[in-house]
């Protein structure tokens, strides 16, 4: 449109210069017809046909200019994306009208886009915030410049507060467009996925970290959950056939050693068919109900279980999101543990809850022998203790996992701590 305008202001430029040189033809022609005017009038004449011709012109040029210095302050302004900033139109008709009316369609075309395109990133963003993987976006140089709130799973801090982190601050690396953690514990926990996209004339690059090791558990809970289904279906149909022979047969016998034979066989027939029943619940989907509820008192209830162990309390973060009965089985199973691994007898075991990242941090901690496998702690049927039948623990990470939470186990310089990270209150009122 501009090279319209400038094309038009030639052609009319040119017809100015043709008229001027007619009528100075003209002029020339009259007096040499005429022959009695003189040459004062004729050199006159033409100078004020010439000027009115050249203020025509200089005038017509002013205006084109001012046209133009205001369509390339509205480009300007559109090019910055500053839609604040409009023409208002000052011709009603003509080319240099449809110009003006083009430019401001056009300025409004793009902000009515821009704002379409505003509102999708916010819904996007909003939508990533949500996410419980974390995300992260990486500017050109491999800087941080934005992730969501998961980015405390990998960090254990808001990225708010790492933002601007190079990739070796992030313990990250990048080759050939292949992501990794340098951290071996990240690595191993956490497989990272990337894409490029462009926004606003910067590259930048989208990564998201998924958990591996949950999706690896889910799996093999669910194996483990299919192995108990069909040995609890094949040793019940074997036990209770025994059993009920067994019970059968004893009131039969008319020895008293052979009758009590009898009942040991049932009663191992009874315990067995109670463990794989257990542990068959261990593995299923439970019934939880979190609500709001109090640490202090589920704390003083499983204390009082164990009136010979010395505990000590430190209960800074009042209160949390479980349910309540599912919990104290949980602490319950935990301190049992703990008080039998104590070495020495008489000494304290640590109960205490916190706050952190939102999170509320329930944390048990013995002086004991610590575990003596990491690696297979939670393996079903695995266990140290003589009596022991390695479902306590199993259960317990269940039920956690199962409140959106997470049961963690470290061995100390001296004993054992248990973390159980479970989500803080809704209201947010319990700090």
């Amino acid at each position: 449109m501009v090279l319209k305008i400038m094309a038009n202001f030639e052609q009319r430029q040119a017809r100015y210069i043709g008229l001027l040189s007619l009528g100075i033809l003209i002029l020339l022609m009259i007096s040499l017809w005429q022959l009695g005017l003189s040459p004062v009038w004729l050199v006159v004449s033409c100078l004020l046909f010439a000027i009115v011709l050249l203020l025509g012109y200089r005038r017509q040029k002013i205006q084109l200019m001012q046209v133009l210095a205001r369509a390339n302050w509205q480009l300007e302004a559109i090019f910055a994306e500053d839609f604040n900033q409009q023409i208002k139109a000052q011709y009603e008709s003509g080319e240099v009208a449809l110009f003006e009316q083009q430019l401001i369609a056009l300025s409004e075309h793009l902000h009515r886009h821009k704002s379409r395109y505003n509102s999708q990133i916010f819904i996007i963003y909003q939508l990533i915030d949500k996410l419980d993987m974390p995300v992260m976006v990486f500017d050109q140089d491999h800087s941080l410049s934005y992730s969501n709130n998961a980015f405390e799973h990998l960090y254990h801090q808001p990225w708010q507060t790492m933002k601007g982190a190079s990739l070796d601050t992030l313990q990250l690396t990048c080759k050939n467009d292949l992501w990794q953690f340098t951290n071996r514990n990240l690595a191993r926990h956490w497989q990272l996925h990337s894409s490029e996209f462009k926004e606003r004339e910067g590259q930048y690059v989208l990564l998201i970290a998924s958990n591996i090791r949950q999706r690896l558990r889910e799996n093999e809970l669910q194996a483990w959950q299919q192995l108990i289904r069909v040995i609890s279906h094949e040793i019940n149909n074997s036990l209770t056939p025994v059993s009920s022979l067994a019970q059968s047969l004893s009131g039969k016998m008319t020895v008293h050693r052979d009758t009590q034979a009898l009942h040991v066989i049932k009663q191992r027939c009874e315990h067995l068919q109670s463990f794989v029943g257990r542990y068959a619940k261990a593995s299923e989907d439970l019934e939880v109900s979190p609500s709001v509820i109090a640490l202090q008192p589920v704390f003083d209830h499983v204390v009082q279980l164990f009136p010979e162990q010395r505990f000590k309390l430190d209960c800074r973060a009042p209160r949390c999101m479980a349910d309540q009965q599912l919990l104290q089985q949980v602490l319950i199973n935990v301190c049992k543990n703990a008080i039998e691994s104590q070495q020495q007898p008489h000494t304290d075991i640590v109960l205490s809850s916190a706050y952190s990242q939102e999170k509320v941090v329930i944390s048990i901690r013995d002086y004991g022998a610590g575990f003596a496998n990491l690696d297979n702690v939670f393996t079903p049927f695995y266990t140290t203790k003589h009596t022991g039948q390695g479902i306590g623990l199993t259960l317990s990470r269940n039920i956690i996992e199962q409140h959106n939470g997470e049961l963690l186990l470290e061995n100390t310089v001296q004993g054992a701590r248990v973390t159980i990270i479970l989500p803080i209150p809704v209201d947010n009122n319990s700090h």
